[in-house]
């Protein structure tokens, strides 16, 4: 009789190695191979901020989005007053109510007939385990087509950092909604307790109504049908019994009933958003490629030129701050000879602690850098991402200042040559200063809870060899 007990070492040994050989494929696969990795394409002295200013009064508007509710209804009218087409590209979707009251308006809209495109990240959509009733829904809806970019795959481990980072709204070819927000309670509910998130969204309303003009609407259509047909780019297709598909379907219709019913005012007809906006002599939508692997720097290498061409102030806004040393290569910002203003998070209100540790290893060189660093001590955290110009050109989007956005992430950003907008965003960047103490190397920060300040110091141990992420 075979004793398989004098196997079992040879087995050990075999399914050690074999772990330790993946272990080292996905560490190559899915972070040294970025480390040598250099894409080529235009350095900084290549990008010609001209093609950001326009002439006399352009066909777009544009509009501000700040609080959280106001965020909400914008979402949420946009859809109700869709009549032909909703695509949608967003990064990340949380549980709870904000995502139901979401969905559900996007099936009434997709039962009026409007033709609906969702794109979301492969690995951060949240539809699935119970999200996976919600993704049926959308499945069975003959006007309703889902697909995720870059889903995650362990065999190809260099996909894992191709990231969707994109958060935006596309309706009727006309508005199209672009910012920082994921889809989650905490980005729009009123209150929310210190989880809230501060952050922040422009419209852009195409006056024309069409795309044969110069409307930077037709670039937002050029870019999604990019990124919906890129090979990276998967349809999902699931099966589930139509009685759980029409239980799931009424449990969301049945939830928007009932808070429209309890916040009639909160549910507006259709809003005259043209009246609300201001103008704009030119809007220019600004991308990073569509490719896996360390990508060319656009929206680094723009915000940079922008920068360059500002004579009085550039200040910056962004929940994370790490300007590592090929950023720093890259940005023309610390060389401007212009009052300089960063905003972000502190040690207390920051609740990325990966992101929290690469911006404290740095924190004293950007104190140098900059004129003036404001690290904010409000409720819950901000998680905008804005630049403004000489009070002339705002930019907003989902571009976090750090490598990960700069060379990993898919992301957009909006350029806006517009000084009655300028004005808007400046107002409510300080705001959020009012709420900030002011950055000095001879000062002491506020550390926040103990434990927190424990898990950044080990996290600072730990994270060393991967700091080209932080």
């Amino acid at each position: 009789m075979l004793n398989w007990r004098r196997f079992l070492p040879l087995v050990q040994r075999v399914v050690t190695t074999a772990l330790a050989l993946f272990v080292l494929y996905l560490l190559v696969g899915g972070i040294f191979i970025f480390l040598i990795h250099t894409p080529g394409g235009r350095s900084r002295q290549e990008i010609d901020a001209s093609h950001f200013f326009g002439n006399g009064t352009g066909v777009d508007k544009a509009l501000v989005v700040e609080e959280r509710m106001n965020s909400a209804v914008a979402r949420i009218n946009l859809i109700e007053a869709a009549h032909s087409s909703i695509n949608l590209a967003y990064y990340a979707v949380h549980d709870g109510l904000s995502s139901d009251l979401f969905y559900a308006a996007l099936l009434e809209a997709a039962d009026r007939g409007v033709t609906i495109r969702l794109l979301f990240d492969g690995m951060f959509h949240n539809l699935k385990g119970r999200g996976k009733r919600t993704l049926h829904v959308l499945l069975s809806h003959p006007n309703v087509s889902v697909r995720f970019y870059e889903p995650a795959n362990l065999l190809l481990p260099w996909t894992l950092n191709n990231r969707l980072h994109d958060k935006t709204l596309i309706v009727d070819d006309t508005y199209a909604l672009i910012g920082g927000r994921n889809i989650g309670d905490k980005y729009f509910l009123e209150p929310y307790g210190g989880k809230a998130v501060q952050d922040r969204d422009v419209l852009i309303i195409n006056t024309t109504r069409t795309l044969e003009s110069a409307s930077v609407l037709s670039s937002f259509s050029h870019y999604y049908n990019r990124l919906w047909e890129s090979p990276y780019t998967k349809q999902k297709k699931t099966y589930v019994r139509n009685h759980d598909i029409d239980v799931e379907r009424q449990r969301l219709l049945n939830r928007l009933g009932t808070v429209r019913s309890q916040y009639p005012t909160h549910f507006p007809d259709p809003i005259d958003w043209q009246a609300w906006a201001v103008a704009t002599s030119k809007i220019s939508l600004v991308t990073n490629p569509i490719t896996r692997l360390n990508k060319e720097p656009v929206v680094l290498l723009s915000l940079s030129a922008l920068a360059a061409q500002a004579r009085e102030s550039v200040v910056i806004q962004s929940p994370y701050i790490i300007v590592n040393t090929p950023m720093r290569r890259d940005l023309t910002l610390f060389e401007a000879d212009v009052k300089s203003t960063a905003i972000t998070n502190s040690r207390v209100s920051s609740p990325n602690l990966f992101a929290l540790c690469g911006y404290l290893k740095r924190r004293p060189s950007l104190i140098e850098a900059f004129d003036e660093v404001y690290e904010y001590h409000g409720v819950g955290s901000i998680h905008a991402k804005s630049y403004l110009a000489d009070d002339r050109f705002s930019a907003i989007g989902s571009f976090n200042l750090d490598p990960r956005s700069a060379y990993l992430s898919c992301e957009s950003i909006v350029v806006i040559d517009s000084p009655s907008l300028a004005r808007s965003l400046r107002t409510h960047m300080e705001a959020i200063i009012t709420q900030s103490t002011i950055a000095t190397r001879g000062k002491a920060e506020q550390k926040g809870p103990w434990y927190k300040a424990l898990i950044v110091s080990i996290l600072n141990v730990v994270l060393y060899p991967f700091s080209a992420f932080l």
